[in-house]
C-alpha cells in the first residue's frame, strides 16, 4: 500500500499532509484499499477505483452517487475538484506507476475544504464514496 507521494502542483505536503494522513489512517483497515495517484495528488482506492483524492483543497470524493454528492455540496458547501483528462503520464488515475480504471466518466467530484481534524465529520461520506466506487468497479468486472 505504499505509494511514494511527492508535492505536485495540486499537492503539497506541508498545506494537507496532515488531512492525508488523517484520510490513510481511517481507511487503511478497509478492504482492498490501494493507496496511489490522481491528477498528481494521493488518492485512496478500492478494487482499482479511486473513492477519495487529497489536494490542497481539501478532500475530494469520487465514489458517491449524484445524490450523495448533492447532500455533500449542500451540508458542506463542497466546491469541484476537476481531475482533467489525463494519461497516467500526465498525472491521471494511477498505482504502482501504471493507469488503473477511470472514475466511470465523472469529470468532477465533490471537493469538501476541510483539514485533517475536520475527517471525523466526513467519515461517513467517505465511507459511502468506498462503497460506491466499490459496487463502480464489481459493475466492470461483470460487464467484461
Amino acid at each position: 500500500m505504499d505509494v511514494e507521494v511527492t508535492d505536485s502542483e495540486l499537492f503539497h505536503e506541508r498545506r494537507a499532509g496532515a488531512l492525508h494522513s488523517a484520510v490513510f489512517g481511517t481507511v487503511r483497515a478497509w478492504d482492498g484499499v490501494e493507496r496511489g495517484t490522481v491528477a498528481g495528488c494521493p488518492a485512496f482506492l478500492v478494487d482499482g477505483s479511486s473513492f477519495a483524492v487529497v489536494s490542497d483543497g481539501g478532500l475530494a470524493l469520487s465514489g458517491l452517487s449524484e445524490a450523495d454528492s448533492e447532500r455533500l455540496r449542500v451540508r458542506w458547501s463542497a466546491l469541484t475538484f476537476d481531475p482533467g483528462d489525463r494519461s497516467a503520464d500526465e498525472g491521471g488515475i494511477t498505482t504502482d506507476g501504471r493507469c488503473v480504471q477511470s472514475d466511470g466518466g465523472r469529470d468532477q467530484w465533490p471537493l469538501v475544504p476541510v483539514g485533517g481534524n475536520d475527517l471525523v465529520l466526513l467519515r461517513p461520506f467517505l465511507r459511502l464514496s468506498y462503497d460506491g466506487a466499490r459496487r463502480r468497479s464489481a459493475g466492470a468486472r461483470t460487464a467484461d
